[in-house]
């Protein structure tokens, strides 16, 4: 560390320390909407980036942030007495600035799966054949309960096509059937729902007891739960 720093007065260099951590705080959230937008789409980078990477990635800009953090407080205290009273009260007012920064900054970032579905949404936009699916579970007998997991044989190719792990055949409170496709699995679990054009869709609001909703198409979402 360059102890130099304690050591000018000048406060242009707290300055550009509050300016610096502000970039930070823009580079941190252009990387976690990016990295969990991508994944949702499938983005072959983002799926063969491991979690522990992006861990080692924010732990490198924690650390950046707290060294910035303490060479503010070292020259508010080194120079406290040397500057005067005007030159304290910037370090100060610039020191509280970039806490406020920092928890405003990670407050706004919203969690993952907020970003990863709305890339999944595109995906299924791309991918996902909703009139087809809505035809099959018309003409399906398949009854309220059938969960369709390992035996793939069995699926029809308008499901088969999209690769999910499962999915499985459910009725909602009014009785309209619809079907319930599902990727993930372990600590996080997605999926498409269809059913008729005339279903409702729930609210876009994860609450602990339910998933994380956007609307597709009428009558088709996009889900995410955490288990």
């Amino acid at each position: 560390m360059d102890f130099k720093l304690f050591e000018k007065q000048k406060y242009y260099l707290d300055i550009a320390l509050t300016i610096s951590l502000a970039m930070i705080l823009v580079v941190i959230s252009f990387i976690e909407t990016t990295f969990w937008y991508n994944l949702g789409l499938g983005t072959e980078w983002a799926r063969k980036s491991s979690f522990e990477n992006q861990i080692g990635i924010a732990c490198v800009f924690l650390f950046i942030i707290i060294v910035m953090l303490l060479i503010q407080i070292g020259r508010i205290l080194v120079l406290r007495k040397r500057a005067g009273a005007t030159f304290f009260y910037i370090r100060m007012f610039l020191f509280f600035l970039s806490v406020l920064m920092i928890f405003t900054g990670f407050m706004l970032i919203k969690p993952g799966y907020f970003y990863f579905t709305k890339g999944f949404l595109e995906r299924m936009r791309k991918e996902a054949d909703v009139p087809a699916i809505r035809e099959w579970l018309k003409t399906s007998t398949l009854e309220d309960g059938d969960i369709l997991g390992i035996n793939k044989d069995k699926w029809p190719d308008v499901i088969k096509n999209l690769s999910p792990n499962y999915f499985s055949i459910r009725k909602s409170d009014i009785g309209e059937k619809y079907i319930r496709i599902g990727w993930g699995g372990g600590i996080e679990d997605y999926g498409l729902v269809v059913g008729p054009s005339t279903m409702k869709i729930p609210e876009p609001h994860l609450k602990p007891d339910e998933d994380y909703c956007l609307k597709l198409a009428d009558g088709a979402y996009v889900w995410y739960e955490m288990q």
